[in-house]
């Protein structure tokens, strides 16, 4: 039987293995492809890797990092009070830009709400940066792209009215309706950083 294990611990995945005297763990965020999971900070691409006399040492060793930045990282979001939400930082919008799939048509739409400020957009507006014809569309769209931002960084979309989730809310809160009653988001600032860094 092969040395060489894998675990998942929330939306990472371990390795571990014998190399040479010691054992070694290396973490790899989940959602990318096993072609990027060399794209992290370490030598060998890991998140975290650490080493220990036996491979649950290491693998302990490698939770107990990935827990305190996750940690480190909750503790760094802002409120937004108008959604009843904890904002990701900047720094894990971009993590979790790198990490989804979007399509070209979300891209396009998170570029253009991002230039758009403090003004926002609307659904309509959404619609017409992606290509869309309708503003359905360009709701349903911008949905799934937030619910692939939030799935990339491990959180759960922010509650609407109606109790269910609003994975834009994520992304934006509500701004200040159009003058003929069109309702407008706003993206969050740190997404905003994000796009702006990245796209």
């Amino acid at each position: 039987m092969s040395e060489f294990q894998t675990i998942k611990h929330g939306r990472y995945i371990i390795k571990s293995g014998r190399i040479g005297n010691e054992w070694r763990a290396n973490a790899f965020h989940g959602l990318a492809p096993k072609s990027r999971q060399g794209d992290g900070p370490g030598k060998n691409g890991a998140l975290v890797s650490a080493a220990g006399d036996q491979r649950q040492d290491a693998i302990d060793e490698v939770i107990r990092v990935l827990d305190e930045d996750d940690r480190r990282k909750r503790e760094a979001r802002r409120h937004d009070p108008s959604v009843d939400f904890y904002v990701p930082t900047a720094e894990e919008f971009e993590t979790a830009i790198r990490l989804a799939d979007l399509t070209k048509a979300e891209i396009g739409m998170l570029v253009a709400h991002a230039g758009a400020g403090d003004d926002g957009m609307t659904a309509g507006e959404l619609a017409a940066a992606a290509g869309y014809q309708s503003f359905s569309s360009a709701n349903l769209h911008y949905g799934l792209c937030g619910g692939k931002l939030c799935d990339a960084i491990g959180i759960i979309a922010p509650k609407g009215s109606d109790r269910g989730r609003v994975p834009t809310a994520a992304m934006a809160k509500p701004g200040d309706t159009k003058a003929n009653g069109e309702f407008v988001w706003v993206m969050h600032f740190e997404l905003r950083q994000a796009v702006k860094r990245l796209l």
